[in-house]
């Protein structure tokens, strides 16, 4: 899971995490993790699902089914490009999505992350805000001809990144790895640290950052510079 502010170059992050082997990796789904938590506690409506003969009856559903939905309906928006020959051959595929909608400046942080825990509680969250906020708004203002006063949009990136530091806070090191984009972009070491955080080997390490997105390529467009992906990388094993 890549979670991110906007022109932060999360797309660049998420197609160089993509073109590493074993893993599939998808752009945008306007919030769909939270959307889908929604959905379940709309079903629910604060309501105690127990038997007793209320219009509300229900059986008991332990938290671990709701996990189960949640992960399988974000595998349903990542199918492979075509259908596996063996049913089971995708299986060892991680499959991740990237997202600047998960996070917003009034987000209760707190809450955002036990959702992660309770609902995907064995991925690896990668974070990447951009510390440069200045920049960011000089990109937000070329690429989407935004008219907000850049006081405004200061204040909202401002609180973003910071609510999306302290996203890596509450999950912590082991589940979380913060990246700033204003750093890897330009020397790409720390992304690959966050790559064998990931548990792949130093073979796997990506000579610099590719660009997406760039305002040489115009939206929606990027290059691969360097290597497309590392020769000798293997993909992890279960």
């Amino acid at each position: 899971m890549l979670v991110a502010s906007g022109r932060s170059a999360s797309t660049t992050a998420q197609v160089m995490l993509d073109s590493l082997p074993g893993i599939r990796m998808t752009g945008e789904n306007n919030d769909a993790l939270n959307l889908i938590v929604e959905a379940m506690n709309t079903v629910r409506h604060d309501k105690d699902w127990v038997r007793g003969g209320s219009a509300w009856t229900h059986n008991d559903v332990k938290k671990p089914s709701y996990a189960c939905l949640v992960q399988k309906f974000m595998e349903t928006f990542n199918p492979p490009e075509l259908p596996p020959a063996n049913p089971h051959e995708d299986d060892a595929t991680i499959v991740g999505f990237k997202t600047i909608r998960f996070i917003k400046p009034s987000s209760d942080v707190s809450q955002a992350a036990q959702l992660i825990r309770e609902h995907l509680p064995c991925s690896r969250v990668v974070i990447n805000y951009r510390s440069d906020v200045n920049s960011q708004i000089k990109s937000l203002k070329s690429t989407f001809e935004s008219k907000q006063q850049k006081r405004i949009l200061w204040k909202e990136l401002t609180e973003k990144n910071t609510a999306l530091r302290k996203l890596a806070e509450e999950l912590g090191p082991r589940q979380a790895f913060l990246l700033d984009s204003s750093d890897w972009t330009e020397n790409v070491t720390h992304f690959n640290d966050m790559v064998r955080w990931l548990g792949f080997h130093d073979e796997c390490a990506f000579e610099r950052a590719f660009q997406f997105n760039t305002g040489g390529n115009g939206y929606g467009k990027g290059d691969t510079i360097g290597r497309r992906i590392p020769p000798k990388c293997v993909k992890l094993m279960n």
